[in-house]
């Protein structure tokens, strides 16, 4: 059976559906068209022959290239050379035409031709002869060819090429898998299931933690929360990670008490501390009760100080104005006081030239009441000067 033989049964055993995601994937320009299964097998195998013959001349030199060019008497056109890769493997492309590469090869390639190419794939075929060494070319092109055609697609649509083709891939979403396993018609070998490692101890129990123990040994064999509890019950810092603890173990075991020891607290201070929180957290709620009393409190005192000062500012304000009468009745006793003593100057000035003295009373104050000098007394001071 040929390789190209083998490429449309590949494509023969896909659903019409698949084939044709594969086919509008190359030609999309084709999409709502009635597509026929057999037209798109044809074509597709033409598509993966013509990918293996680029995929082989891509991969032989261009000196074996030039001497397949003179074996199979391939013009090149004009202005055209030789040195150009390019350009010889077009042609040979040209020269196989509608034929296939492993008959193009078989009439054309020499043994020692076939030697070269089989070199230029990594085929070790140095003892065979041309038809073995033509095998092994073919199906290593054909392989190339199927790999570099399915590599186009993704891994959704690769998914259904191998379930069309009853390949077991156990779910695997790798594509290199995948092309192989469509490349091969092979299964695809379930992934074992990977098993946790146990830390191989020995059979030997931890090493206790001691003069003569190693880094590593403790690094291995204890966790981080046993290293911490190790330094807390021998009274050494414990801050930092697992490495810095370990090295300040080893520092201590090596006599080193200085860096490696916490520092103690006071007690006392401590205690005070404690006893302070205690008593702060039992008294919270009534702390909160006596602001909000002690609040209402002042409260209170601001009101009744409001009240006290309305209370003096109208008591002066009356105090004042019962003052203003009183210090009008002071002003007219003051003026008849005056009055008075001038009188008695005038009666004792006049007491040689009569003895008759007219005694002039005054007013008197009784519950803020003034009364004034009677009209005769007034009178007779004028008789007395004459």
């Amino acid at each position: 059976m040929s390789k190209s033989t083998e490429s449309k049964d590949i494509l023969k055993g896909l659903q019409k559906e698949t084939l044709q995601d594969l086919y509008l994937k190359e030609h999309p320009d084709k999409r709502g068209e009635k597509l026929s299964k057999t037209v798109m097998v044809g074509k597709m195998t033409k598509t993966i022959e013509e990918t293996g013959i680029k995929a082989l001349f891509t991969n032989v030199t261009r000196e074996h290239l030039q001497q397949l060019v003179e074996e199979s008497k391939t013009q090149l056109k004009a202005g055209e050379t030789k040195n150009s890769k390019v350009v010889l493997m077009s042609r040979l492309s040209g020269a196989i035409g509608k034929g296939t590469l492993e008959d193009f090869l078989a009439e054309h390639a020499s043994e020692d031709l076939l030697h070269k190419i089989a070199q230029d794939l990594d085929v070790d075929a140095e003892d065979e002869k041309k038809e073995g060494l033509l095998k092994d070319i073919v199906e290593v092109v054909h392989s190339l060819a199927l790999e570099s055609y399915f590599g186009g697609f993704d891994v959704d649509l690769l998914q259904d090429v191998a379930d069309d083709l009853k390949i077991q891939t156990h779910n695997s979403h790798n594509k290199r898998k995948l092309v192989e396993a469509i490349s091969t018609r092979k299964d695809i070998d379930k992934a074992p299931k990977a098993k946790k490692q146990k830390v191989d101890d020995g059979g030997k129990k931890k090493k206790a933690i001691k003069k003569g123990i190693t880094y590593e040994e403790i690094f291995q064999h204890y966790y981080v929360t046993e290293v911490r509890d190790f330094c807390k019950d021998n009274g050494l810092k414990t801050s930092g990670k697992k490495a810095a603890l370990i090295r300040r173990i080893l520092a201590w075991l090596d006599g080193d008490d200085e860096s490696t020891k916490a520092k103690p607290k006071d007690a006392s201070s401590k205690k005070a501390s404690s006893s302070s929180t205690k008593r702060s957290s039992s008294k919270k709620g009534s702390d909160k009760d006596e602001e909000a009393e002690e609040e209402e409190e002042d409260d209170e005192e601001e009101e009744e100080e409001e009240q006290t000062a309305t209370t003096t500012t109208t008591t002066t304000s009356d105090k004042k104005d019962a003052k203003k009468p009183s210090s009008a009745t002071t002003t007219n006793n003051t003026a008849t006081k005056k009055d008075d003593t001038s009188k008695k100057a005038a009666q004792t000035s006049s007491s040689s030239s009569t003895n008759a003295s007219n005694t002039t009373t005054s007013t008197g104050t009784s519950n803020g009441s003034t009364t004034t000098p009677a009209p005769s007394s007034t009178a007779a001071a004028p008789k007395a000067e004459n």
